[in-house]
């Protein structure tokens, strides 16, 4: 799963195996490798330069997951995004909002009792 997805992560991009190698500080034949079936992997180090280079997760990567993005907003609907703020504010007693741009906490207001 690893030597197919970083193939196309790379074509995605529009490089060669000499640049992506540039890229992650390894040799055009380490690529080569890396993306023929059932050749190597890279070491942990690579591996998170290459994930974070084409802006993807480690686990998509390794074929773990099939999400590519890091952005886990765009994977979530809204009425989860509801409920985790609920579920969230009950548990911490802060107040949630999921945006694209991130989750931003803040303190819940307490009230007394009538």
């Amino acid at each position: 799963m690893f030597a197919e997805r970083i193939k196309i992560l790379r074509q995605q991009k529009d490089l060669s195996q000499q640049e992506l190698a540039k890229i992650v500080g390894k040799t055009q034949q380490a690529v080569g490798l890396w993306e023929k079936e059932g050749g190597n992997e890279p070491d942990h180090e690579t591996l998170n330069k290459l994930a974070d280079y084409f802006n993807v997760s480690t686990d998509y990567l390794l074929g773990r997951t099939e999400i590519s993005t890091t952005d886990i907003y765009t994977h979530i609907q809204d009425e989860h995004l509801d409920q985790a703020s609920l579920l969230l504010q009950n548990i911490y007693k802060v107040s949630v909002t999921f945006s694209p741009q991130g989750v931003k906490m803040g303190s819940i207001s307490k009230q007394k009792p009538l």
